[in-house]
């Protein structure tokens, strides 16, 4: 066993030699390794390399589909408003509307979790969570359209994706070979049940406990910006919405520990509408109001 995890050490060094390096011979190598007894790590090595492999759109909407039952169970289930679930899908719609990416394999959908948590959390094929204390600090349908773009941003930006190809290569080093080959195995050796499930729990445990990465987080808010304009929506609501969630923060939520300081993304948001011609929208902005205290 301590060869196998040893071998598994090294496996690490050969497989990011073989990303930049693909025509060296591994074969050498690899006897050596069966030699010795790790049979079982060799074949993961061809595991890793498929675990690089781009995920299919239909892909993402059931890993995504199995993802988000994990996160309604670990986030008090969703909050049964069917009047303010119907609201934030139509601001969700609205904003892609005239987007890069309007359509989905099977379109965006927006939760509302039953929490008093601050967190927002997207998923790979357009599942969208805000958790009800996130829903009650925003001040206006613009403040909570920026909550929600900012989630879109990360699914058009493809970091969920990133995530879980990030999540399967790690798992595949640092995780046992029996762990290895269930993650990493292609979909032919696979159930594909198995599959979603073993990625579905790698992405949660991530996202949930690191989140994405810093520059991921600035790269969305500056994305939400664009998305907010070309829907009609006052882009400033952003910087109101980092406002409002520092006022909130507390040191102990799952937004604060998966998120960069609301001080450092509001200079980043600051700094990107005075450098860009964004132009506030006024239209229809009392029936915003008026929408908002309704479903408030």
């Amino acid at each position: 066993m301590k060869k196998i995890v040893v071998s598994l050490c090294s496996l690490f060094v050969i497989c990011l030699s073989a990303i930049s390096c693909v025509s060296m011979d591994f074969s050498d190598i690899a006897l050596n390794m069966i030699d010795d007894g790790g049979e079982s790590v060799v074949k993961s090595v061809n595991a890793i390399k498929r675990a690089a492999t781009d995920i299919t759109p239909e892909e993402e909407y059931y890993l995504g589909r199995s993802t988000s039952a994990i996160i309604i169970e670990k986030n008090g289930g969703l909050y049964n408003n069917t009047e303010k679930t119907k609201y934030v899908n139509k601001i969700c719609g609205a904003l892609v509307m005239y987007s890069e990416k309007p359509y989905l394999y099977k379109g965006y959908s927006v939760g509302i979790l039953n929490s008093q948590d601050l967190n927002a959390i997207s998923t790979p094929g357009g599942h969208i969570f805000i958790t009800k204390g996130m829903y009650d600090i925003a001040d206006s349908e613009d403040a909570l359209a920026a909550i929600i773009a900012h989630e879109i941003a990360h699914i058009q930006l493809n970091h969920a994706s990133d995530v879980i190809k990030m999540s399967r290569t790690m798992e595949a080093v640092t995780a046992t070979v029996d762990a290895v080959d269930k993650l990493t195995r292609s979909r032919e050796e696979l159930e594909e049940e198995e599959w979603v499930n073993a990625l579905s729990l790698a992405y949660v445990e991530k996202i949930l406990t690191d989140g994405f990465s810093s520059e991921q987080e600035f790269e969305a808010d500056a994305y939400a910006l664009k998305l907010l304009v070309d829907a009609g929506y006052d882009p400033k609501t952003m910087a109101d919405a980092l406002v409002a969630l520092k006022m909130n923060q507390n040191g102990k939520t799952t937004f604060d520990k998966t998120h960069p300081r609301p001080n450092d993304r509001l200079e980043k948001v600051n700094a990107k509408l005075k450098a860009e011609p964004f132009v506030s929208c006024n239209a229809n902005k009392e029936d915003r109001i008026e929408r908002f205290k309704k479903y408030r």
